[in-house]
């Protein structure tokens, strides 16, 4: 990973347990499928950090950072992590829930993508604001409103109030910051009389999450905002997704 990434959480190993046992297969596929649009909302988030440098070069026009660009590295970091090919999916064992979302999930982000074309591509400015915090809020937003899944990123404090946790995330953000609490290992439960799940993974801070995330805390980072005085393996948030049960 590139020491220029912003802000960025990177998700643990996902296919940990989520501390509940003998559910139904469809709850299983629920949470399976949660799982995957986790991981892939955070792979996302991590393309965008790894284009820092080129997305926040002042002498450059044209940055080559296209939607197709965008899709061809966060597809091959998703099959990296998961042993799926994409191509593929369609003829995989993938839960249907997955197969559908997926790249409804990618068409978003592709969507975004296009859409801060000229600000990406603008001369003459160094540092843009088009961060994977910011890239992940948008995202988030559009692929709820557009598909009816709820992917988000939060944390206990966060920057962007679109972010804040609801009661739900709030409690398991307590959970996760628990010195007990195994490093790493997602939550997931069936809410609505089981009608859906909610699945939530936490997120530590790397290196570069500190660079605004670290210290001193109350220094102003880049962005303008005060940094939180974060360190290194300590919890920083977690995404949190929420789907029907098929």
């Amino acid at each position: 990973m590139k020491p220029f990434l912003i802000g960025l959480l990177l998700l643990t190993p996902l296919l940990m347990g989520s501390g509940e046992a003998d559910r139904s297969p469809s709850v299983d596929e629920a949470v399976e499928s949660a799982k995957l649009l986790a991981l892939f909302f955070d792979m996302g988030r991590v393309v965008v950090g790894e284009f820092q440098g080129t997305i926040n070069d002042p002498a450059k026009g044209d940055k080559g950072f296209t939607p197709e660009v965008f899709a061809t590295h966060v597809i091959e970091k998703f099959e990296q992590e998961t042993g799926l090919v994409w191509a593929q999916l369609a003829a995989s064992s993938t839960p249907p829930q997955a197969k559908r979302l997926l790249p409804e999930l990618l068409d978003v982000q592709k969507a975004v993508i296009k859409d801060r074309q000229s600000l990406i591509n603008l001369m003459g400015v160094g540092f843009k604001g088009f961060i994977p915090a910011s890239f992940g809020t948008t995202v988030s937003l559009r692929f709820r409103r557009e598909s009816g899944a709820y992917v988000k990123q939060t944390a206990a404090i966060v920057r962007n109030r679109r972010n804040t946790p609801d009661m739900y995330e709030t409690a398991n953000l307590k959970t996760f910051a628990s010195e007990d609490y195994p490093h790493g290992k997602t939550l997931a439960e069936t809410v609505d009389d089981g009608q859906k799940i909610r699945v939530m993974v936490p997120l530590y801070y790397q290196d570069h999450c500190l660079v605004c995330h670290g210290g001193p805390k109350g220094e102003l980072d880049k962005t303008g905002h005060a940094k939180e005085g974060g360190q290194l393996g300590q919890l920083g948030g977690a995404i949190s997704v929420r789907l029907a049960v098929p």
